[in-house]
C-alpha cells in the first residue's frame, strides 16, 4: 500500500492524472477505502470531471468531515462548477481544520459571490454604473447625461464656482462623502474627466459593497436633486473647486 501511495503521490506531481484513474480502478473494490478514493476524487478534479469528482467524495463523506483535504477537494470541484455559493462553507471548513490553501479560495469565492450579487442587482442607470475590471471595481458617474447636466446647470445658476465638470463633481463628493460617509470614502481613488467622475477601489468583497453604497449615494442625489443643492449651499466654500 505504501509503495502504491508514493506511485500515486509521484504520477499527481508529474501531471499523469489518467494513469491514477486507471491504476485505483483496476484494484478491486473492496481494497478501495479512504485514501484510494480521495486519491481517485482528486484525479477526476484534476481533468475536470467535477461531478464525478463529488460523487467519489460524496462516498466517503463521513470519513471526510474532520479531513481538511476532503473539505478542500469539495470546494475545489464546486468552485470549478462556478457553484461559488456551494464551494464557500467547503473551503471555511478547510481553513479551519488548516489547511493553507483554503483561505486564497475562501477569499475568492466571497469575490465570486460579489460579482453574482451586482448582476442580479443590476446595479445600473444611464447615468450610473458599476464596472468590474481584472483588479478594481468602479462607479462610473456620466455627469453629460441628461438628468446629472441639467442638475449642474442649476448648481452654476446657484453657485457661479459649480461649474460642474468631472472634477467639480469629485470636489463636491469628496467633501460630502469625507464628512458623511467616511467609511465609502475610505480608500477611494478617483479620476475625473471633464464629461466623468470615475471612483474606483480595488477589488475585494469588502469594497464590492462599498461600491454599492456610493452607486446608491449617487442615485440619490441625483433623484433627490434638492439635497445636492443643500450641499452647494451649506458646504460651498469647504469645496476645493477645480
Amino acid at each position: 500500500m505504501e509503495n502504491l501511495i508514493k506511485q500515486l503521490t509521484q504520477w499527481h506531481e508529474n501531471e499523469e492524472y489518467e494513469k491514477i484513474i486507471e491504476k485505483i480502478k483496476s484494484l478491486p473494490e473492496q481494497n478501495l477505502g479512504y485514501e484510494l478514493l480521495s486519491h481517485l476524487g482528486r484525479a477526476y478534479n484534476n481533468i475536470e470531471k467535477y461531478d464525478t469528482a463529488l460523487e467519489i467524495f460524496e462516498s466517503i463523506k463521513a470519513e471526510g468531515e474532520n479531513d481538511p483535504l476532503w473539505h478542500f477537494r469539495v470546494g475545489y470541484a464546486y468552485f470549478y462548477k462556478e457553484q461559488y455559493s456551494k464551494a464557500l462553507p467547503y473551503f471555511v471548513k478547510s481553513a479551519e481544520l488548516g489547511d493553507d490553501r483554503a483561505p486564497m479560495f475562501r477569499r475568492m469565492c466571497k469575490r465570486e459571490i460579489g460579482r453574482e450579487e451586482l448582476k442580479k442587482q443590476k446595479m445600473q442607470k444611464d447615468y450610473v454604473s458599476i464596472v468590474e475590471h481584472e483588479n478594481s471595481i468602479a462607479v462610473c458617474f456620466y455627469i453629460e447625461k441628461e438628468k446629472p447636466f441639467k442638475i449642474g446647470q442649476q448648481m452654476e445658476k446657484l453657485n457661479p464656482n459649480a461649474y460642474m465638470n468631472g472634477y467639480n463633481w469629485k470636489a463636491l463628493l469628496d467633501t460630502y462623502l469625507s464628512k458623511y460617509h467616511t467609511d465609502v470614502y475610505t480608500d477611494m481613488n478617483t479620476d475625473p474627466e471633464a464629461g466623468m467622475y470615475v471612483a474606483y477601489y480595488t477589488l475585494n468583497e469588502e469594497n464590492i459593497q462599498k461600491a454599492k453604497k456610493l452607486f446608491k449615494i449617487i442615485v440619490y442625489l441625483v433623484e433627490n436633486e434638492e439635497k445636492l443643492y443643500q450641499i452647494l449651499q451649506e458646504e460651498a466654500d469647504n469645496i476645493e473647486w477645480d
